[in-house]
């Protein structure tokens, strides 16, 4: 009868929204596993980009300071040149002197 094939189709109907309600929940869970994925993906994107922003950080204070040392050790090159030039100056004066003396 008509009753009879009505609620067949109502049961069919039931049917096929409780396997499409399981299916939903099933890609809902799917898509928060790959959410989740994501988070901690960016998480540590997030992470590595500091600590790159940190080494250059460090890189460029580094050359700085490599830079320092580098002035210093011109300047102080020049200074004991000068002092090797002063120090030749006073004993070809003392040799010249000891000459004279003789």
């Amino acid at each position: 009868s008509l009753n009879d094939e009505a609620h067949g189709i109502r049961t069919s109907i039931d049917t096929s929204l409780v396997d499409a309600n399981k299916q939903l929940n099933s890609l809902l869970l799917e898509v928060g596993e790959k959410e989740d994925k994501l988070s901690d993906l960016t998480s540590r994107l997030a992470s590595e980009s500091r600590e790159e922003t940190m080494m250059n950080e460090r890189k460029h204070t580094m050359i700085n300071e490599i830079r320092k040392l580098e002035e210093r050790a011109h300047r102080a090159r020049q200074v004991l040149s000068n002092a090797r030039s002063s120090v030749e100056k006073i004993s070809a004066c003392h040799n010249h002197a000891l000459e004279e003396a003789s």
